[in-house]
């Protein structure tokens, strides 16, 4: 839930941890089947500086690898809508895919890595396969 984040990045950060997370889950919608989850980093490795790329879309934690100043990767994960029959998860997965690009168009040029749950929604004619 939205609000426990707090806990896993307390802990984390105890433990030397860089830790980015965010949470997809309505806190006032009954929880059921798989339509709800969230995305997240837990990153440690010495020598390295982590950087957070900041976005509004909860479905998107995104961050930088940098050695000495200098970014050698970054990494961008998703969690993807999935496909429920609701015209509307269209729209977010569109949606979800701009605000990766709009990552991409802003940062340095650097090798790029995309991690997770890509669910495909196949769009023909206007019509779902």
């Amino acid at each position: 839930m939205p609000n426990e984040l707090h806990t896993i990045t307390n802990d984390m950060n105890k433990m030397n941890y860089w830790c980015d997370v965010k949470s997809s889950i309505d806190p006032v919608v009954v929880l059921e089947g798989s339509p709800y989850g969230g995305v997240g980093m837990i990153c440690k490795i010495p020598g390295v500086c982590y950087i957070s790329l900041s976005t509004d879309n909860d479905r998107i934690s995104a961050m930088q690898i940098a050695i000495n100043e200098k970014v050698y990767l970054t990494v961008i994960g998703m969690y993807m809508p999935h496909y429920d029959g609701n015209v509307n998860q269209i729209a977010q997965y569109n949606q979800t895919l701009e605000d990766v690009q709009c990552i991409i168009d802003c940062i340095d040029p650097s090798p790029l890595m995309f991690l997770r749950d890509m669910n495909v929604v196949h769009v023909t004619c206007g019509t779902i396969n």
